[in-house]
């Protein structure tokens, strides 16, 4: 009698235990195939933001190279003949995309701006400016990107891109575009984007020099500063980083 009763309890008693085992085993696999799921997930997002990197990167090599070889020829026609700078830098402008570059300047070696194409009459003080104490310091000669800032003329963010101007082998100024931070905003924004993805362009030191959506409220930031691509000890020229 006694063993027809415990016959069925320790058949309940299994059953709570296949069930418990089951269930367990259920739970691991919904856990293993969400964090397969979670790091294919995050694969394809590494995969996809070195693409857009890349895609990047040519884009903004591009536009520099362009930038740099008109400054080269402007910065001859200044040593040349100054009298003919002023037609020779609209041509240029006219020559480059509509909104990229609103305006070329040159400021002599004491920083005051010698001739600016939308007000040539101006004479304005810029030799406080990061980008012209950058070129006088080096004492090279060397493309400068300067990070944004307000620009005094235009009243917008825009960025100076300059090269020296050096008279026989001495620094005697700078020549500069003054390129809108916001149409390479729209540069970036144009590399086929997903709703989700965002792309910007940051300064050595952290500084938003572009960003593909929103620009204009990342102008005068930085990203934290724990970002780790900013660290000195990463000498990677390109990675991906979990921030």
């Amino acid at each position: 009698m006694n063993t027809r009763t415990g016959s069925p309890r320790a058949l309940v008693a299994l059953v709570a235990l296949l069930t418990l085992l089951a269930a367990g085993f259920l739970w691991w696999q919904s856990e293993r195939s969400q964090t397969q799921l979670r790091e294919q997930m995050l694969s394809q997002a590494e995969q996809r933001s070195l693409q857009l990197a890349d895609a990047m990167g040519q884009q903004v090599a591009r536009l520099l190279n362009v930038l740099d070889l008109e400054l080269k020829g402007l910065r001859r026609e200044w040593l040349r003949n100054p009298a003919l700078f002023d037609e020779e830098a609209r041509a240029v402008l006219e020559a480059l995309p509509p909104g990229f570059v609103s305006h070329v300047s040159v400021i002599d070696a004491q920083g005051y701006m010698t001739y600016n194409s939308r007000a040539p009459q101006e004479r304005m003080y810029m030799g406080d400016r990061e980008h012209f104490q950058a070129q006088k310091q080096s004492g090279g000669d060397r493309l400068v990107v300067g990070k944004p800032v307000q620009s005094r003329i235009v009243n917008e963010w825009s960025i100076v891109v300059n090269r020296p101007i050096v008279r026989e082998g001495r620094f005697d100024g700078t020549v500069q575009f003054i390129v809108s931070t916001d149409y390479l905003a729209r540069e970036l924004a144009a590399l086929q984007l997903s709703p989700r993805d965002v792309v910007a362009l940051i300064h050595a030191d952290g500084t938003f020099i572009a960003r593909s959506r929103d620009n204009q409220s990342a102008m005068g930031n930085r990203v934290p500063d724990d970002r780790p691509f900013l660290d000195p000890a990463v000498k990677a020229d390109s990675g991906i980083f979990r921030v």
